[in-house]
């Protein structure tokens, strides 16, 4: 049982804790013992990978108490228990991944304290542009607890009913929204009319080093070259649209000649993609990979994960 536990503690790629205690009380004098977060038990017969996943996604929070406010006073063990439960929230399927988010929401309600503390935990982990763990998908269902919960502070619920409308925007699968982009010459286009098999949107900012960093890994990327030079159908497989979406333009112009030639290089007259909310722009650089019809099929993505889209796209193709 020892080793099925480690071996499934090392396939999970988390901590799974083995103790089913809460921690109890230090004698006097002693320091306080912290809280142990309750073991998560994998019945013996189930033994696939994917089906230990989930199970363990599914009975994550079954013997954690929602009403143990001592776990607030010792966050480190709980911030970790949450962290590894959204560490393994990726490996079952999409729709049950949100079941299981919105199932662990509903469960916090259950102590205001508790509720408040992962309303602030899933925002620093789901939402920050910064954080590895950044989900959407995952956030949404949080959000929209947030917005039904009747305990909820007027100032979060505004919160968060202006992120769902965010979230909620420019989704895979949806089509992109159309905007107008212009040229340093003056001239301008529509996104929607830009023929190509697939389109990288890169909104971006002269003087970021994240922009130049994903500036230098497209133009470093044999396989982008390539399909950037071939075409399909009459139009270039690959094709980059990059987006200024300030209004310092005279700073945009200075950093042109850093751009490759062979990019869209625009920016948006007026700043209305940003002053709209018309995307998700909460960081920059922000990537999205578009297909031919303009639908979504990478959001706020990077460099690392639009080449291996492409590169099974095109090995399929």
């Amino acid at each position: 049982m020892k080793r099925q536990r480690l071996f499934l503690a090392v396939w999970l790629g988390v901590a799974l804790m083995l103790s089913a205690g809460c921690g109890n009380r230090a004698k006097k004098g002693e320091k306080a013992a912290l809280p142990t977060f309750p073991a998560i038990v994998v019945p013996t017969m189930v033994t696939e990978p994917q089906a230990v996943a989930d199970y363990v996604t599914q009975h994550y929070w079954d013997r954690f108490e929602f009403t143990d406010t001592a776990f607030l006073a010792a966050p480190e063990v709980l911030e970790q228990a949450l962290a590894d439960y959204l560490a393994l929230l990726p490996r079952v399927s999409e729709e049950k991944a949100v079941q299981n988010m919105a199932e662990t929401m509903k469960r916090a309600r259950a102590d205001t304290a508790m509720y408040r503390y992962f309303v602030e935990q899933t925002d620093h982990y789901l939402w920050d542009p910064n954080s590895p763990y950044r989900n959407e998908t995952l956030y949404i269902p949080v959000l929209e607890d947030i917005i039904s919960f009747p305990q909820a502070d007027p100032a979060t619920r505004t919160r968060s009913e202006y992120r769902l409308n965010l979230a909620r925007q420019n989704r895979p699968g949806m089509i992109a929204s159309d905007f107008t982009y212009t040229l340093d010459s003056g001239k301008s286009g529509q996104m929607h009319q830009i023929r190509s098999e697939y389109l990288i949107l890169f909104f971006n900012n002269p003087g970021c080093n994240a922009c130049a960093e994903i500036t230098v890994q497209i133009g470093q990327s044999p396989l982008m070259n390539r399909l950037q030079q071939e075409k399909q159908g009459g139009m270039p497989r690959l094709t980059v649209l990059a987006v200024y979406t300030d209004e310092e333009l005279e700073e945009w112009r200075a950093h042109l000649p850093q751009m490759p030639a062979h990019w869209i290089n625009s920016y948006d007259k007026g700043a209305t993609i940003k002053n709209t909310n018309l995307y998700d722009l909460k960081a920059i650089p922000t990537l999205y990979l578009l297909d031919r019809d303009k639908r979504v099929i990478l959001k706020d993505t990077d460099v690392r994960m639009i080449e291996a889209y492409l590169q099974n796209a095109t090995n399929a193709s």
